[in-house]
């Protein structure tokens, strides 16, 4: 699609941001905008460019910084680059900068290559069946009265490359290639302002496919293909004639309909591992009914729909042959909202269907649409008709602006109350709770919040109008208040005040950066951070630890110029340095990191980076071209010592320790469950699906939800587990301790605990929910003080804090007090 652009005379220098403080609008942080003229090389005049964007951070009132700080500035390289395709004609040939190479503020620069001139040979004698990257498009020459027709470049991203200056390392580049599949497509003009006899093929749409490639050998080298809808069919032909276009999948699937008001989408993903494919995931789009048509003069109507995925099949291939399919399905309302989403898990069985569906809350005069009301899930399949209840997994209401009505109508949208259902019987729920309700300020920050039983927090603004507030005070259902002091120009927390009245400080620089923490008791900060950023040598955070002593421990970060920690120095007592190296591959992984090792130099921003023969201990990561973790290597002063494999087979995990210990295989479900561990008493099977006989197997089941269900191992011994709607564990069966039962509050908080011999504990808490009482409740006795196993106590030394512990054993009571440092 195409859109009107609008021009200024001016150019935008800064970019300021302000908030209001108080009643002062107070600067945060400022953009300074660099542009140039740069030369284009020909007779072309030069175009205004942004050549840098520098940033300043301007806060001074959160106590880090007594000056705005400016970091380097980000900066933007072009490369010029013809627009007009034939230069035979004699006129300009209206080269532009294309962006060529950024430069960021810590010195990573990130190149852009791009594909060469489309039509070096000649442009296309027909503009309908143009495949070139050239276009045809109207304008008007200088000294012409009448636009001509003529064909421009279509330039194209091939290759990104991140590079390191700063890292020291010959693994500091990143490159990533994009290799286009198949030929241009080009769409016949929808602009609906252009003139009717100045209308041709001049819309971009791109490939059918791409395959992006990552990595340098002998590097893994990563793979992705994928396919695009272009949006081609029904496109515009010559004397009237219409296109007929489709997309087809990797899999020989029927092909589907490439419509307008897909393009760009993405069809289909095919992973690979060298050659061979890991996964290949296929989307079909959505499309509502046209939400709006505007008849166009010469053009066809333009229309505009909602759209989204209707189904996504995702395909794992098998070593053992073949693949395992999984496909989620998706309704839609006429809103384009999602109204059930059918998850079939792994297609071969039914097993582990799980329906979902929504419900909403709506308000079409004030376009609330997105608030929903009642979410439920069942482990069936959504055209079938669920059991209850034991295909229930959940179902949770929410209601808003103080209605208890389910779906009706908000006013402003806020979630005061939720409900979800504990217990069923047949269809019908019979148990449901309140998880909290709520209200709110004119903001639609939080007010207060009730939770099950009558546990209300409330949460008071300074101030309450008008400004970002520069104190929040919570009140919690003992009414302890906890109250924070916040810079108001970033919303940072400048100070915290707990219950019992212990005072937390943290300061920050001009940029929102934390600089130290003063924490109770202590007189100089705890923790202390500096910061520098380069874009000529690393960047480095170094953190000041407070001693015993009162002086500090260092430990400084080094960070590269694509910010990834390369290097920790740690001081050590006699004021050397322990190191840690982190190497990274040119896919940008981890493939080394260095145990610490010792230099007698004071700490440093510049890298140390021992040579591996000097390294006592380091470990290697080696992958796969799908980013798999194959090896993980012991290096001794560069000797391998030992190594770990590992072995993917799409449903499982086979992991080869080193001599000594034995090797296993984890199988996964769907859904990425373990379903079985095979511990092998000798070696490692060539087919892990079909091991031999000399090994032991651990057998895993688990509910629709994803909770355990039961674990058999290899001599048949079985523990099971049940729980409520809630995911709270109601019961669990042990081969050698029986049954154990248990009952939850609504706040889930555990309430019984009776085990095989029908021996009961009964647990209490308080308000803030904290436990205070075990009791042997055994033949439903009534808690009290003659059957109380254990005790807490809390908030009588400091609120907030426990002040004992008790516990009583064969007549006897022990007792122990815990210190609280009283200091603040």
């Amino acid at each position: 699609m195409q859109s009107p652009s609008f021009w200024s005379e001016y150019a935008l220098q800064s970019i300021q941001t302000q908030v209001l403080v108080g009643t002062t609008e107070t600067n945060v942080d400022n953009w300074a905008l660099t542009h140039t003229y740069p030369a284009t090389g020909d007779s072309t005049s030069p175009s205004l460019w942004l050549s840098s964007i520098a940033r300043t951070g301007q806060d001074t009132s959160a106590g880090g910084s007594t000056a705005a700080i400016t970091l380097p500035p980000v900066v933007f390289s072009g490369t010029p680059l013809s627009n007009r395709a034939d230069l035979s004609d004699g006129y300009s040939p209206i080269t532009r900068q294309r962006l060529s190479t950024i430069t960021t503020e810590t010195g990573e620069t990130i190149s852009v290559g791009y594909s060469s001139p489309g039509c070096a040979s000649g442009v296309p004698t027909d503009a309908s069946q143009n495949t070139t990257l050239c276009y045809p498009a109207y304008w008007l020459p200088l000294n012409q009265a009448e636009p001509v027709l003529d064909w421009f470049n279509k330039f194209i991203v091939t290759g990104v490359t991140e590079e390191d200056p700063t890292g020291g390392s010959a693994h500091d580049t990143i490159a990533t290639t994009y290799t286009p599949v198949g030929t241009p497509a080009w769409h016949y003009t929808e602009d609906p302002t252009s003139q009717p006899d100045e209308r041709t093929w001049d819309q971009w749409r791109g490939f059918q496919g791409m395959i992006v490639t990552t990595g340098t050998a002998p590097d893994p080298i990563t793979k992705t293909q994928y396919t695009y809808f272009r949006g081609m069919d029904g496109d515009t032909l010559p004397n009237g004639g219409t296109r007929h276009a489709t997309v087809s999948d990797s899999r020989g699937d029927p092909p589907v309909a490439d419509s307008d008001q897909f393009a760009g989408g993405t069809y289909e993903t095919v992973v690979y591992n060298g050659p061979s494919v890991v996964s290949d995931t296929i989307s079909d789009p959505w499309s509502s009914a046209a939400t709006a048509t505007q008849a166009v003069s010469g053009l066809k109507p333009l229309q505009s729909f909602l759209l989204d995925t209707a189904d996504t099949k995702v395909y794992t291939q098998l070593s053992s042959g073949g693949d395992r399919e999984t496909e989620t399905d998706y309704t839609h309302d006429s809103h384009g909202r999602v109204t059930a989403t059918d998850d079939h898990g792994d297609v071969s069985t039914p097993a582990d269907d799980l329906c979902s569906t929504t419900s909403f809350a709506d308000n079409t005069t004030a376009w609330i649409l997105d608030r929903q009301a009642e979410q439920k899930t069942v482990s069936a399949d959504c055209g079938a008709t669920p059991v209850y209840p034991q295909d229930a997994v959940s179902d949770q209401l929410t209601f808003y602006d103080g209605s208890t009505t389910s779906g009706a109508a908000p006013t402003v949208g806020d979630p005061t109350e939720t409900e979800s259902a504990i217990t069923y019987t047949g269809s019908a729920v019979t148990s449901t709770y309140s998880v909290a309700t709520a209200s709110f300020d004119e903001y639609g920050r939080p007010a207060t919040t009730t939770e099950p039983d009558n546990r209300i927090t409330q949460t008071t603004y300074t101030p309450a109008t008008g400004a970002e507030p520069t104190q929040v005070v919570v009140k919690d259902p003992l009414t302890f208040t906890t109250t924070t002091v916040n810079d108001p120009v970033r919303d940072l927390p400048t100070s915290s005040t707990d219950a019992g009245g212990f005072v937390t400080k943290e300061q920050f620089d001009a940029l929102g950066q934390l600089t130290s923490v003063l924490k109770p008791g202590v007189s100089a900060p705890s923790l202390k951070y500096t910061y520098t950023i380069s874009n000529s040598a690393p960047s480095v955070v170094d953190t000041y630890t407070l001693n015993f002593d009162g002086t500090y421990r260092l430990s400084e970060t080094l960070y590269d110029a694509m910010l990834r920690s390369r290097e920790v120095q740690n001081q050590t007592p006699d004021n050397g340095r322990d190191i840690t190296d982190t190497i990274y591959n040119t896919d940008g992984w981890v493939s080394e990191t260095t145990n610490p090792y010792f230099n007698s130099d004071a700490v440093s921003p510049t890298y140390v980076q021992a040579s591996a023969g000097d390294v006592p201990s380091a470990t290697g990561t080696s992958y796969d071209s799908a980013g798999r973790k194959t090896a993980a290597i012991a290096y001794a002063l560069g000797n391998e010592t030992w190594r770990t494999s590992y072995v993917y087979g799409g449903n499982f995990v086979t992991t080869i320790p080193p001599a000594g210990s034995p090797s296993t295989t984890t199988l996964a479900d769907a859904r990425g469950n373990t379903t079985d561990l095979y511990r092998y008493n000798a070696g490692a099977p060539a087919d892990p699906t079909d091991p031999p006989t000399d090994y032991s197997a651990t057998h895993y089941t688990y509910y629709p939800n994803g909770k355990q269900q039961s674990v058999k191992d290899a001599a048949g011994n079985t523990w099971s587990y049940q729980y409520d709607l809630l995911g709270n564990q109601t019961s669990a069966q042990d081969p050698d301790t029986g049954t154990t039962t248990s009952t939850y509050d609504h706040a889930g908080q555990l309430l019984t605990t009776t085990d095989s011999r029908a021996k009961q504990t009964t647990h209490a808490y308080d308000a803030d929910g904290r436990k205070t009482f075990d009791y042997d409740t055994t033949g439903n006795a009534a808690p009290s003080s003659d059957n109380e196993i254990a005790g807490w106590t809390y908030d009588t030394i400091k609120k907030g804090y426990p002040t004992s512990q008790t516990s009583h054993s064969g007549g006897d009571v022990y007792t122990q007090t815990i210190r609280v440092r009283l200091s603040p």
